[in-house]
């Protein structure tokens, strides 16, 4: 009787699954560079939140709110950031007032019966309309709520070479009756040259004089 023979079974051979070695995190070489000892850039200055009535039709007193900036230095750079609601935009006049009186008109009498500077929360971390002389676009080629970056109506570069130190105020006129509106946040953010001295202030200077409104 033929034996037979039995049919071998496959075994299959597992391979092991190769783990995944991590590759090793190289670490990086630190920089060489000190430290500074005066901050670089530009600084930030923030009114921090509001909530303060333009008054209505009153370009004469109009709305003021003061950033005090301890910071000797002269200018190299200004740019100035804020949030406001208003229900007719033209009824409006913004202008920055440097510590030594020099005046910078930021937007006069643009955007019509449209509403609002900025947009979102009523807070200094909403979406704020920013006057800066880098910017492509002109206030008064803008639209309300005005969000983004406008070049002012006149340059910021005026004030480039002045005094950082001092007070430094935003100026809000109404100059028509009905319409109204709030100042939420305003900020100023200054680029400063720290090695050049600043001059010594030896009178008070004359304020710049708002230009005068043509009817």
């Amino acid at each position: 009787t033929a034996t037979e023979t039995p049919t071998p079974t496959d075994t299959a051979t597992e391979t092991p699954t190769p783990t995944d070695t991590a590759t090793p995190t190289e670490t990086p070489t630190p920089s060489q560079t000190p430290t500074p000892t005066l901050p670089p850039g530009a600084v930030l200055f923030s009114s921090g939140t509001l909530n303060l009535a333009v008054p209505d039709n009153d370009a004469k007193n109009g709305l003021r709110s003061n950033i005090d900036v301890q910071m000797n230095g002269l200018i190299t750079n200004v740019s100035v950031q804020l949030r406001m609601r208003h229900t007719f935009d033209s009824d409006l006049d913004l202008y920055l007032l440097a510590p030594d009186g020099t005046t910078v008109q930021l937007s006069t009498d643009n955007g019509g019966d449209a509403e609002n500077f900025g947009g979102g929360e009523r807070t200094c971390d909403s979406i704020l309309t920013a006057f800066d002389d880098a910017a492509s676009k002109t206030i008064t080629a803008g639209v309300p709520p005005y969000l983004g970056v406008f070049r002012p109506e006149t340059p910021l570069t005026a004030l480039v070479g002045h005094a950082a130190a001092g007070r430094w105020t935003l100026v809000v006129e109404d100059d028509a009756a009905e319409d109204t509106g709030n100042l939420y946040c305003w900020q100023l953010e200054l680029t400063v040259d720290y090695t050049t001295a600043t001059p010594s202030a030896t009178a008070a200077p004359s304020r710049t004089p708002f230009p005068t409104r043509t009817p």
